[in-house]
């Protein structure tokens, strides 16, 4: 998940492999459904607080559609940092 939305960035990330990403529920692990489910809303156009708009020379997203999803990957660093070394399903 962290290396997808960091190539959001810097143009690693193919379109097929981001939409196969936001579409495809993550229902072992809620915290990460819910960053993946905030991709999916601005993906989709649900998400009020920015437009996802298609990029130019190879982004998936223009500009501010580009922050967005580093401002959800730095709030993903930071949740993987201070996440349990384990967890008991």
């Amino acid at each position: 998940m962290l290396s997808l939305m960091q190539g959001i960035d810097d143009r690693t990330t193919t379109e097929q492999a981001w939409s196969l990403f936001v579409h495809t529920p993550i229902s072992h692990d809620t915290e990460l459904e819910g960053f993946r489910r905030r991709c999916y809303s601005f993906d989709q156009g649900e998400d009020d607080s920015v437009t996802a708009r298609p990029g130019l020379n190879g982004y998936l997203y223009d500009r501010k559609g580009r922050i967005y999803i580093r401002q959800l990957t730095s709030e993903l660093e930071a949740f993987i940092r201070n996440a349990p070394l384990s967890v008991d399903f």
